[in-house]
Order: structure tokens, then sequence, then C-alpha cells
């Protein structure tokens, strides 16, 4: 993908998946490759960008070494691939601080001798490749890596929530209000077909395959599950809270749901970076003229530091959600989502301030928000809507876009929410002055 103007010489750019790829015994991750070198331009950064668009697999480049390790952090890739200098092993210096920050497979590329070669993987790499490899050998290597480090199935979501209720994926329990629910595998199932499609109408028929397969189940078996599960979450049918029926056409999840990945460990080491982040921003905040520059500032340093590929930020009159700063997004983009009306449900970043709480919009649904789906078209990826608030009350949201297909983590969404609660202690009483 070519770079967009908004993220040159910010040490970072990021591909989208293509439409089709080269096809590989092994899958291509879901999350991306990230490529570490000195420059966008190095012959075999540019070289491991192609091998990669050949696979479809999703790519980012990272060139600012102050922060390489916090966007190794935030983005979990599935692979590191560190570019090197036969002339200048200088590369080898990141090794440490990159294994400590991730515990992924790390591939050194670089024509290394003997001696650097056996630093390298004594520092944290798993693997030192020639860079002089056809393309295809390449890539066949660097999934290679992926494949006897993956652990367990292709990484993407881990939790489902919604309003006190929480589904871990990979331990297949669900909690209610932290207390845990005790249901049947069936139900379970059942609970997780609605979840993951939230907000909008799942056939019967549709309900049956996915959760009974090919078991001899009609649709009253379905009710009586529907019926139980009810109770188990605590609503009957005359108030439902969380599943609703769609006379003569199925069911539907009520609650938005926000998709999360495993949860990121969090230690001293991860945390510091963290405040350190925080605290900038609030000088970013302070020492702004008017509200869009403090607004586009905060937007460059989300995506320069490498936590987002993209961010937009809104403010409310009341009716309107008006954009007044954004960074990494397209002129297209920008056209239109310039003013959202706040009655038009179609989009995800109305819903994070009327509910005031995040909306997280993976690529899969899109369809889920049809507005937000045709605005952010020419920008696939993982979308994040987080509220910003002031004085209790939201004033509007600020949209991020990671262009891959994994979800946010908890620790990223907490940050970012962070972010969100500084942008709205500072930009809340400029913006109400500004109305009044």
């Amino acid at each position: 993908m070519a770079e967009h103007p908004g993220n040159r010489g910010s040490g970072m750019t990021s591909s989208r998946r293509p439409k089709a790829g080269a096809t590989a015994v092994f899958p291509v991750p879901r999350q991306r490759l990230a490529i570490v070198g000195p420059d966008v331009e190095q012959p075999t950064v540019l070289a491991t960008k192609r091998v990669a668009d050949k696979l479809g697999w999703p790519h980012l480049v990272l060139t600012d070494r102050d922060k390489l390790t916090w966007a190794i952090t935030v983005n979990k890739p599935a692979l590191v691939a560190v570019v090197g200098d036969a002339d200048d092993p200088a590369c080898l210096d990141d090794l440490g601080a990159l294994r400590k920050a991730y515990k992924g497979p790390i591939a050194v590329l670089d024509n290394l001798s003997p001696q650097l070669t056996v630093t390298a993987l004594v520092t944290g790499a798993d693997s030192v490749i020639r860079p002089d490899l056809r393309d295809d050998e390449l890539g066949a290597r660097l999934l290679a890596l992926v494949r006897r480090t993956a652990e367990g199935s292709e990484s993407g979501a881990r939790y489902l929530s919604a309003a006190g209720l929480s589904v871990d994926l990979w331990r297949k329990e669900a909690t209610l209000d932290d207390a845990p629910l005790h249901l049947s595998s069936t139900e379970y199932r059942l609970l997780v077909c609605l979840m993951e499609n939230a907000g909008q109408t799942v056939p019967w028929n549709r309900i049956l395959h996915q959760v009974w397969g090919w078991a001899d189940a009609d649709v009253n078996m379905l009710r009586i599950y529907i019926t139980r599960l009810r109770k188990a979450l605590g609503e009957n049918a005359s108030t439902p809270r969380f599943i609703t029926s769609v006379r003569g056409h199925g069911y539907m999840f009520a609650e938005p749901v926000i998709e999360t990945a495993d949860r990121e460990s969090v230690t001293l080491e991860g945390e510091l970076p963290m405040m350190g982040r925080l605290a900038a921003k609030c000088t970013e905040l302070a020492t702004a003229t008017d509200i869009a520059e403090a607004a586009s500032r905060i937007a460059e340093s989300l995506v320069t530091e490498g936590t987002v590929d993209a961010v937009g930020l809104h403010l409310s009159d009341g009716e309107i959600l008006r954009l007044v700063g954004h960074f990494g997004f397209t002129a297209e983009w920008e056209q239109v989502a310039r003013e959202l009306a706040l009655a038009d449900e179609r989009y995800a970043s109305i819903q994070s301030v009327r509910r005031a709480q995040p909306v997280q919009l993976l690529r899969r649904r899109s369809h889920t928000f049809p507005g937000t789906g045709a605005a952010t078209s020419d920008s696939p990826g993982t979308y994040l809507f987080v509220p910003i608030s002031h004085a209790g009350q939201p004033i509007g949201t600020m949209g991020v876009l990671r262009r891959s297909d994994e979800p946010f983590g908890p620790q990223t969404i907490s940050y970012l929410q962070a972010v969100a609660a500084l942008c709205g202690a500072c930009l809340g009483p400029q913006w109400g002055s500004a109305r009044s």
C-alpha cells in the first residue's frame, strides 16, 4: 500500500491485506508481519514488503528505534523481521529489548558473520536468514518460523464483552457481573452465536446450523434453549436485556459487544512507557493554541508512537459530531466523516457516544454499522471508537484504526480510554466555551 502522506516520517507505515495472495500450506497469520529496519526505502525492507504482499500478509514497517518496543507491544505481530546491514550490525542492539517486550518469533534478515549470528541468536533472535533469497523461499522461511512457534489456532478475539456479560472463547466460560454462569455446552454455543452477531437479527435456520450442526434440531428446541439461556442471564421474554425476539425471523443480541484479544501481560516495563506517553500527551494538550491543534497533536502522536495506524477525533454540538482533528486517514474519509448526525445509528462512533462506552468494529462485522462500513471502505481493518467525556457527560469520540484483522487487546483499549479521558478534561472546557 502506498504510504499515506500523513504518515511520512512517522517511523511507522502499514499495509492493508490485499484482496488476493499466494496460497501456502500453512495459512498466512491474521496478525501482521512487523518489519523493523533503518529506513522504509532500504532494499531488504522493500523486498520483505514485496514478499508479504505476494502472500497477502498484512505488514507494518517500524523505523523509529525509540518507539520500537511500544509499537511491538500494542500491535502483537505474528513475527518480527529485523532488517540489518552487514556493514553495520547496529540492528542487533535492539534484540534484547525486543525479546523482553515480545514473546513471538524474531527473525534477523542480514548477511551476518558466524560470530554475529551466534550473538543474534543468544540475544533473542529465533533465526538468522540471508536476505538475498528468492521471494518464495524467503516467504516460506518466515511462515515456517511462525508455524514452529505458533501455539494453538490462529489468534483472534478471545473475549466477548457486553454490559457486564463476558465470554472467554478460549476457556469456553462466561460470567455475568463477575459471577460465573453455569451454562450447558449448547447454551454456551447459542450465547456465542448471538454475541458474535450483535445488533443484527440472526435467522432461526442459521442459529440451528451453527449451534446444532446436522443434529435433529428445530425451532421449538431453539425456543426452549433461548428460554433457558435467558433465565441464566436473569431475564425473560417480556423484559429482555440481552436477547430480543424478532417476530417471524429469529433472535438478536441487543447490547453492543466488544471483541478483544488475549489480555496483554501488564508488567512494570510495560506500564512505565504507557505512563510516560500519557504524560507527554498532557503536555501536547496543554501547549496547543486551540482545539484543532490539540486534537491533531493527539491524533498524530498515537500514530507516530505506533499504537494505531489512523485516528479521528469528533466533538458534539448536541446534534452533530464534528471532526476536529485526524491523522492517517485519506481525504475521502475526511470528506465523509466531517459531520455525523447524532441521530444516525448507522455509525459505530455515534453508538460509542450514545452508550458512553467503547465500540470495537472488526472488518467482518462492518455490516453491523453500514455508515461506518461505507466511510471506511478504503481503509479496512479493526476500528475502535472510544467516547470522550467531560463532567460525566459524553462530548465526543475518538476513533482509531488498526490496519489488521486482529482486535485490540484490553491493555491497549485501557490506554486509549486514558487518552480519551485526557482529551475530555482538556478539550471539554474549550469546546463548551466555543459553543456558548
